[in-house]
C-alpha cells in the first residue's frame, strides 16, 4: 500500500495526476452551506473549508484521471446533491444514490425552526468505458454493416430500435444490444455466413472494463443505506467515520486499487486504505488539516507495517 498527500488547491493538484490512475473516488466535497456572507476576520477563515469548488474544472480532472469504469462516490446535502445529478460531466453519469444514516445531526440552532437531518447523500457516478472511442466492437460493427449492406438508420426502420446505440458506432451513446437483439440482427441478416460472426458472450467478453460492485460475503444484496455512528473523537468538522468508508471502498473497489479523495480534510480516506490495503492518493488545501491526515496516516501505517513509506508531495 503506498500513500501519496497533495497539500494545495485541488483544482490545480489534480492536473498533476496520471490520466487513466484512480480506480475509485471518495470524497466529501465542500456542501457551500456554511454562510460567510458579510463575515471577515477569524470567522469567514474558519469557515472555508465549506467553499464550493468550481464544478466544471473538477469534472473535467475527474474525466481524465478516473479509469474506464472506475467508480466516483461524492458525499452530499441539498441542494448540492441534485446540482451535481443535473451537472455532472457528459461521461460521468449519475447511476444511483446512497444514503447515510448518522446518528448525529448539525446545526443545532435550527431545530427549533425545521426537523433535524439524520441523513447525508452518497452519490455515485461512474466513468463510461468508451470516453475516446476506443472500444473495438465499433470497428467490428463498421464491417458488419459493410457485411449488411444497409445504414443504420434502414435497418432501425425496418425491425426497430433495439439495435440503435448499438449499430450507430460512430456516437458516443454507442454499447452493445441485448442478446434477444443480436440474436434477431444475426437471423434477419444470416450473420453467421459473416466470416468473423462472433456470439454474443464473444461481444462481451470484448469489453475490458466492467464496474465493480462486491456483494458482502454470504449476501444476496446490499441495502443502499449505511448507518455508521461517527467517530469520537473527531478532528474536523464534516469527518466521515472510517468504518464507512471503509465498507464503501469494499464495495466499491479491491484491495490493491487506487483510491482519490481529492479534499480529503483529516485523511479518514486514506486511513480506510491503509486498513482494507488500497493505493491512496489524497489532497487538502488547509495546511492545518492536511498535517493531521499527514499524522493519522503515519499512526494507522505504523500499525499495520513498517516496510512501506507515506509519500507527501515533493
Amino acid at each position: 500500500m503506498t500513500a501519496q498527500l497533495l497539500q494545495g488547491d485541488c483544482h490545480q493538484l489534480l492536473t498533476t495526476l496520471p490520466p487513466d490512475s484512480v480506480d475509485l473516488v471518495l470524497t466529501d466535497p465542500p456542501y457551500g452551506i456554511m454562510k460567510r456572507h458579510g463575515k471577515t476576520g477569524w470567522y469567514a477563515e474558519k469557515l472555508r473549508w465549506d467553499e464550493r469548488l468550481d464544478q466544471a474544472t473538477i469534472w473535467a480532472e475527474l474525466n481524465r484521471v478516473v479509469r474506464p469504469k472506475g467508480m466516483i462516490l461524492l458525499f452530499s446535502k441539498e441542494p448540492l446533491t441534485s446540482q451535481l445529478i443535473q451537472s455532472p460531466h457528459p461521461n460521468l453519469p449519475f447511476s444511483y444514490r446512497l444514503i447515510w444514516v448518522k446518528n448525529h445531526f448539525g446545526h443545532p440552532l435550527s431545530c427549533r425552526r425545521m426537523p433535524v437531518n439524520f441523513f447525508e447523500d452518497i452519490g455515485v457516478f461512474y466513468k463510461q468505458f468508451d470516453s475516446n472511442k476506443r472500444d473495438p466492437r465499433r470497428d467490428y460493427v463498421a464491417r458488419l454493416l459493410a457485411f449488411i449492406g444497409k445504414p443504420p438508420k434502414a435497418i432501425i426502420a425496418e425491425h426497430g430500435r433495439q439495435f440503435e446505440h448499438f449499430l450507430k458506432h460512430q456516437n458516443l451513446q454507442f454499447s452493445l444490444c441485448t442478446e434477444a437483439a443480436w440474436q434477431q440482427l444475426t437471423e434477419c441478416f444470416s450473420l453467421r455466413d459473416f466470416p468473423d460472426w462472433k456470439s454474443y458472450k464473444q461481444l462481451q467478453a470484448w469489453q475490458p472494463f466492467k464496474r465493480t460492485f462486491n456483494l458482502p460475503e454470504g449476501k444476496k444484496f446490499k441495502s443502499n443505506l449505511f448507518s455508521y455512528p461517527k467517530d469520537v473523537p473527531s478532528v474536523h468538522p464534516t469527518q466521515k467515520p472510517v468504518a464507512l468508508l471503509t465498507d464503501l471502498m469494499d464495495t466499491f473497489s479491491h484491495p490493491g486499487d487506487t483510491v482519490l479523495d481529492f479534499t480529503m480534510g483529516s485523511g479518514s480516506t486514506g486511513v480506510a486504505c491503509v486498513k482494507t490495503g488500497r493505493h491512496f492518493v489524497g489532497i487538502e488545501a488547509n495546511k492545518a488539516y492536511f498535517a493531521i491526515a499527514e499524522k493519522r496516516l503515519r499512526q494507522t501505517q505504523s500499525i499495520r507495517t513498517t516496510d512501506e513509506e507515506i509519500k507527501p508531495a515533493a
